[in-house]
């Protein structure tokens, strides 16, 4: 039983996590009917400076050799201006860290023509912070194809990495309009919303290339038949130790009727005894007379 259940435990943390990150890589592409002045990311990382495919960079899902797009929107003129952040992890020279990620930006920023109103950080806690020095400015992302904003928590839907610790952003709990259901602020874009509907019927690396929706399906259907299995083994175990105590009951159990009925005879043989005695004693009194 321990074992099974183990595993669907695992079945289940393993959807969880493919179903947070798929989503979240879709999401964090994506644009609400608002967009914000600055992000944090979800998740930090643990060496800065570390290549962020790296262990030492403690990210729950690993980024890719890739690129996305950061758009800079001047809120009040309405023009933005799109920054090619390249996230470099192909193994050769110096791959890209937190913090190489944080001075590429800047870099890109002050050297736009007009230099940019953005600036991006890593917090005390090791998040990623990109926000618009001045009031009117915007950010928003697409086309990653690094998956770094998923691995980081930018500009996500879900929060954690597991069934346990699976949750809603925080910053779309507070302002709904942050849901990024369109890949542009334009109104009525749903563009993103449909790409998440498909989700569901994708084949997933990280479910052995199982879609979501196959994947649920086996490990329901795995769970009714282990469950099946197992009322019908705890079936048979009552009733098994019901015929054993049945069994030592014949055998060295107590019988009220049967005790009953001894203690009656065992009264009468005593009455009779003690008549029999009495009547002897008479007669050897009369012998005695004689």
């Amino acid at each position: 039983r321990d074992d099974w259940i183990g595993q669907q435990i695992d079945s289940l943390d393993r959807l969880t996590s493919a179903l947070i990150f798929e989503v979240n890589c879709l999401h964090s592409e994506g644009t609400g009917t608002k967009l914000p002045n600055s992000v944090r990311s979800d998740r930090y990382v643990l060496d800065t400076t570390a290549a962020l495919n790296s262990a030492e960079a403690g990210l729950p899902n690993t980024p890719v050799n890739g690129s996305f797009l950061l758009h800079v929107t001047n809120n009040t003129s309405g023009l933005t201006e799109t920054l090619t952040v390249d996230v470099d992890l192909d193994g050769v020279g110096g791959d890209d860290s937190l913090q190489t990620i944080v001075d590429q930006i800047n870099a890109l920023a002050a050297t736009s023509v007009p230099p940019l109103n953005v600036q991006a950080s890593i917090d005390t806690t090791g998040h990623l912070v990109i926000q618009g020095t001045s009031p009117e400015i915007r950010v928003s992302f697409s086309d990653d194809s690094s998956r770094l904003l998923a691995c980081l928590g930018v500009n996500c839907l879900f929060t954690g990495y597991d069934s346990v610790t699976i949750g809603m952003s925080s910053a779309i709990q507070n302002d709904p309009r942050l849901l990024a259901a369109g890949l542009s602020a334009a109104s009525g874009d749903n563009a993103n919303a449909l790409r998440l509907a498909r989700l569901a019927d994708l084949e997933i690396d990280d479910l052995g290339g199982s879609t979501i929706q196959a994947f649920h399906t086996q490990s329901a259907t795995r769970l009714a038949v282990n469950t099946a299995a197992a009322e019908s083994s705890s079936r048979s175990a009552e009733t098994f130790l019901s015929t054993m105590s049945d069994e030592r009951e014949s055998i060295s159990g107590v019988n009220l009727d049967e005790e009953a009925i001894n203690l009656v005879k065992y009264q009468k043989m005593y009455a009779a005894s003690a008549k029999f005695m009495s009547l002897m004693s008479d007669l050897m009194d009369k012998l005695m007379e004689i």
